[in-house]
């Protein structure tokens, strides 16, 4: 298809993509991904979040904090969580350069279980 102008073409599930003239883009055309563009940001109020969060609609903190506790217990610990950590305990000074000019974040690799590698 290289051959083909710079365009809107159809596409096997019938939306229309544009072709640059050399690739395809992720545009498709206006209605058909979502509404056009209109130059406004998107808005809602601090309420309108509120009403239509399924964290906080109708929970108070104490189901809130639960719901999270249970959520968090699925997950595993967060890959970066060691690095953070002594950076942050260090007030986000990293460590000072070794001989060879490189600074190094050191811990041993099996000090927490859970961690991913």
């Amino acid at each position: 298809m290289s051959q083909s102008p710079a365009g809107w073409y159809p596409q096997s599930d019938g939306r229309q993509r544009y072709w640059d003239g050399q690739q395809w883009t992720e545009q498709f055309a206006p209605g058909q991904d979502g509404p056009a563009p209109t130059g406004q940001p998107a808005v809602a109020t601090v309420g309108e979040q509120k009403r239509a969060n399924a964290h906080l609609a109708g929970v108070d903190e104490e189901a809130f904090a639960g719901l999270r506790a249970a959520r968090d217990r699925t997950l595993p610990m967060p890959k970066l969580i060691l690095h953070a950590l002594q950076v942050n305990i260090q007030a986000g000074r990293l460590p000072e350069p070794e001989a060879n000019g490189t600074r190094y974040l050191k811990f041993p690799l099996d000090a927490l279980q859970g961690a991913v590698w």
